[in-house]
């Protein structure tokens, strides 16, 4: 309790750039609970507010942070230039510094509280990835290599609810999608085979039928790179 006080005072004082553990967020103006326009407060200090945050320097180390204390398994996009209408109010945060390993945005390097010259229209947002993403993993390009192959579906209008009801609707566990277009399904023995999982920043193609969601990656490294969910939960 000491230690925080200390750190408090200083933090207000602007000595010291985080206080762990001290930030409050939520997502505000999204079209579902896993995004929106990121607000931040103090738990302690500055009367409470809900202010934003400004998107100089904001990046997808950043949005993970922010997705990952907000209870989500990771952050598929971030954004800036008030992508998700203008807040109102403060801007507590701007240039965050985040390495992706924090578990909560206050202990994030930053440029100071309420230091910038940000307007609204700067305003930083998330989206983050739905409960149930597993991560992104590996997989070969030739058929006869491949782990996940199962009840192939290709479409222009694919969407993680599109693959993963595909999947469960046919029994299976897992739903993988790539390119954007396609998806495939496994079970347990497929999920295993798949190795280590990827960095999140190997899947990034937007999906054909929703750009704000992410459907794996094509070619890199000789293989293909599948954003895998689990098929048995519901979005």
């Amino acid at each position: 309790m000491a230690n925080q006080a200390l750190c408090l005072y200083l933090y207000a004082l602007l000595l010291v750039k985080s206080c762990e553990g001290v930030l409050e967020l939520r997502l505000v103006d999204g079209r579902n609970p896993f995004e929106g326009r990121l607000e931040v407060r103090d738990k302690d200090i500055m009367g409470r507010q809900w202010g934003t945050v400004c998107d100089d320097r904001w990046g997808i180390k950043d949005a993970e942070v922010a997705c990952r204390q907000l209870g989500f398994p990771g952050a598929a996009w971030a954004h800036g230039g008030g992508r998700f209408s203008h807040g109102a109010g403060r801007i507590w945060l701007s240039e965050l510094r985040c390495d992706g390993s924090e578990d909560n945005l206050g202990a994030c390097a930053h440029g100071g509280w309420e230091t910038n010259f940000c307007d609204h229209s700067q305003d930083a947002g998330v989206i983050c990835h739905v409960p149930g993403y597993l991560g992104c993993y590996r997989d070969f390009l030739l058929p006869d290599d491949r782990v996940f192959y199962h009840e192939y579906l290709r479409t222009f209008a694919m969407t993680i609810q599109m693959c993963t009801e595909h999947c469960r609707g046919l029994g299976y566990k897992y739903a993988g999608a790539q390119r954007g277009t396609e998806c495939f399904c496994g079970q347990d023995e497929h999920f295993t085979r798949l190795g280590n999982r990827r960095k999140d920043r190997e899947c990034q193609d937007q999906c054909a039928g929703d750009p704000d969601q992410v459907c794996g990656s094509g070619y890199l490294e000789n293989s293909n790179r599948l954003t895998i969910y689990d098929g048995k939960g519901r979005l």
